[in-house]
């Protein structure tokens, strides 16, 4: 019995080892075919000279160029109009970016421009972020389902709509800064908004644009409208 044991057990290491042998095989040829594919796609193609991106610039001026001391020859796409290209002739730019504990932002309108921080990790805006993250349908690492549609439910998209529009007055309030505000309160400023990764799952068209009714653009007292959102204000 013992015999037949020590013969059966290497028997089975060389069976294991043959099939992972087999299917390793069947994977280099999967990519040697992939590798094939694509250089005959290079080949179709011919020699894809690398060149350097062009230079962002704001109303003709590249702070980067200044500071490196970079030839002002190369070719280069000012962001105004990019924005304007996008939405039109008084289009507003927006754009954020988040390093370390902090969200930075940019505005640029036909009248101006402006730059800020505000505190992303901390304070009403990482509160806003957690209360959006949380009533989001998106499993979370050793998350069930049924534990996912718990805290789903529990959140303002599925309570009703007076929770739904306190979150996007909240948003609206930590993430729309005072220069944009006003701008898209006065109207007929597209806006176009680059965000930061950490701000995709805002919805930004959804966002109460403070200071569009009363104080703080909610809805008033007894009012049967509807708070004013970004999406109102020419978003596009």
């Amino acid at each position: 019995m013992l015999a037949e044991k020590a013969v059966a057990g290497p028997a089975k290491s060389r069976r294991a080892a043959t099939s992972q042998e087999v299917a390793t095989g069947s994977q280099d040829k999967e990519l040697s075919l992939r590798a094939g594919r694509f250089a005959a796609a290079v080949a179709a193609c011919g020699n894809l000279p690398l060149i350097a991106p062009p230079q962002l610039t704001v109303r003709g001026v590249s702070q980067l160029r200044i500071a490196a001391g970079a030839s002002g020859r190369r070719e280069h796409i000012d962001l105004g109009w990019a924005a304007r290209a996008a939405a039109g002739p008084n289009a507003i730019w927006f754009g954020t970016w988040v390093h370390g504990k902090d969200l930075y932002w940019a505005l640029l309108a036909t009248d101006g421009s402006w730059n800020g921080v505000t505190p992303f990790t901390t304070g009403p805006l990482a509160s806003a972020m957690r209360i959006l993250h949380d009533a989001l349908p998106i499993a979370r690492r050793n998350e069930s389902r049924q534990a996912m549609s718990r805290r789903v439910s529990a959140g303002p998209f599925w309570r009703d709509q007076p929770a739904e529009e306190e979150l996007a007055e909240s948003l609206g309030c930590e993430l729309l800064p005072p220069p944009l505000t006003e701008r898209l309160v006065a109207g007929d400023h597209p806006l176009v908004v680059a965000v930061a990764a950490e701000l995709a799952a805002v919805p930004w068209p959804l966002l109460v644009v403070p200071g569009a009714d009363g104080a703080t653009g909610k809805i008033p007292e007894g009012s049967s409208s509807a708070p004013s959102y970004v999406w109102r204000c020419q978003w596009r």
